[in-house]
């Protein structure tokens, strides 16, 4: 696809008297599932005051290899969506347990503390793991597009697996 095409898509609905450049655009990976690497999981605030557990994962293969998705997750129990809506507090307790315990890690109940130091106790576990992210995106009430995710591990056979090289000191190049 040429610039000018590119271009053409990009600045379809863009008026560059009222919108920001910054604004990304909010569509994610379409349903379906996904062979992904986890590029990074961290806790992140952002300039807007918003603070969450950011999960940043690249897809690995099929038509959308190279695409990253980002996935967000609200933590905090005082914020007031989550004081509103318990029940999506509690399923983002549920997506980074399941997270946690697809990457091989299980927080202490000293990591529950806040997002902040989950977020931190996660990070050193996440980055490199490879995993199965299936994506459902669904339509709110208000007509907002918004995606569910599920973290997975490759079944027994699928695994990806890399057996320790036997290496002596005669391999090594120094």
């Amino acid at each position: 696809m040429s610039l000018l095409e590119i271009a053409k898509q990009t600045l379809q609905n863009f008026d560059p008297k009222k919108d920001s450049p910054n604004q990304m655009s909010n569509e994610g990976l379409p349903t379906g599932t996904y062979d992904v690497v986890i590029n990074n999981a961290y806790y992140n605030a952002y300039e807007s005051g918003y603070e969450c557990i950011c999960i940043s994962a690249e897809v690995l293969t099929g038509d959308y290899t190279g695409r990253k998705e980002f996935i967000n997750v609200n933590l905090d129990p005082t914020t007031e969506v989550n004081q509103k809506y318990r029940f999506i507090l509690e399923k983002n307790i549920k997506l980074i347990a399941q997270f946690c315990d697809v990457i091989g890690f299980e927080p202490s109940d000293e990591n529950w503390e806040d997002q902040y130091t989950l977020g931190e106790a996660i990070q050193p576990h996440a980055q490199g793991k490879q995993l199965i992210l299936e994506v459902k995106q669904s339509t709110t009430k208000k007509g907002k597009v918004v995606s569910n995710y599920e973290f997975k591990a490759y079944p027994e056979d699928m695994a990806p697996s890399v057996e320790p090289a036997d290496l002596t000191e005669d391999d090594l190049p120094f």
